[in-house]
């Protein structure tokens, strides 16, 4: 969606984006007088009711951090930056992102979705580092004990 193509492709493209986001049903029942990027948009990024949406996992990752234990500064950060990307999806104008330039390229479209996968890889990373431990690499416990050299029998 990120460049503007004829109406037949624009409109095959729409579709294909939609039904990857299994959202084709919904959009052609809530949207059908009116098609279109911006529609679309409305449904997948900014809906706080389609469980597909941006908006609305969001709402769920805030959620879940919300009940988790404890108030130190890691979980009060990662509360923060949920509610930061809640706030900059809410903000969407989906019409104004939607709006291609005379280059017939969707800057702001990109440009906002570059924005919500930085935020969420670094929302990730930020989960992964506060509660999830790595293993370490598990080493035989003698230098002469490796798997080609254990007998069994």
């Amino acid at each position: 969606l990120g460049a503007e193509h004829d109406p037949a492709t624009e409109s095959l493209v729409l579709e294909s984006v939609l039904i990857a986001a299994e959202s084709i049903i919904t959009y052609r029942r809530r949207y059908a007088a009116r098609a279109g990027v911006a529609t679309a948009l409305d449904l997948l990024v900014i809906d706080r009711e389609n469980p597909r949406a941006i908006a609305y996992q969001l709402d769920r990752i805030g959620e879940a951090l919300a009940r988790l234990p404890g108030d130190d500064e890691h979980l009060a950060a990662l509360r923060d930056r949920v509610a930061g990307l809640r706030d900059q999806v809410r903000a969407v104008d989906t019409a104004a992102v939607a709006a291609a330039d005379q280059h017939r390229t969707r800057v702001g479209l990109d440009e906002l979705l570059g924005a919500i996968t930085d935020g969420l890889f670094e929302l990730s990373d930020t989960i992964e580092a506060s509660f999830f431990v790595r293993t370490a690499p598990q080493r035989p416990l003698s230098a002469e004990l490796t798997p080609d050299t254990w007998a069994f029998g």
